[in-house]
């Protein structure tokens, strides 16, 4: 059985009659590149990271850049949330198109680093994003190590 992502994460199946939409007529008339693929679904209640191409991620910013939308309008354009355009334009001024790339190679980060983005963090009362810019990490980083920090 095939799902797709609708939206704001909600999942519908392909053709499904009781979808909210389809998926993909709607990305095909808005004329936008897939920002996410068809997958199968083996994971039972758990909720699947949307992943978006590079090809997406860079018509996003373009449009961001050459409209007067802000972060919301761009947002609801795209059917995705505002936040994850805040965080990619965040990423492209710092380290332009190469920033919006995926990162191929796993990092690994020194128990002394994660405990000064965590202190960071809790400090400045920041969110993850900010944060994780302020220290060129993914922003999941810093939510996964300040679930370890409270315990």
């Amino acid at each position: 059985m095939e799902f797709v992502l609708f939206g704001y994460g909600g999942f519908g199946r392909l053709g499904d009659k009781n979808s909210c939409c389809d998926h993909v007529r709607v990305r095909e008339l808005m004329n936008c590149p897939p920002k996410v693929g068809l997958f199968k679904s083996t994971f039972g209640n758990k909720t699947m990271a949307k992943k978006y191409t590079f090809d997406f991620k860079k018509q996003v910013i373009e449009h961001y850049f050459n409209s007067n939308d802000g972060y919301g309008l761009t947002a609801r354009r795209f059917q995705m949330p505002a936040n994850t355009v805040e965080c990619w334009v965040n990423l492209y001024r710092r380290k332009g198109i190469e920033g919006l790339k995926p990162v191929t190679k796993p990092r690994c980060f020194s128990p002394e680093f994660k405990y000064k983005v965590v202190r960071y963090f809790i400090g400045n009362h920041l969110s993850q994003n900010k944060t994780a810019l302020a220290f060129d990490i993914h922003f999941g980083h810093v939510g996964r190590w300040f679930k370890i920090y409270q315990k």
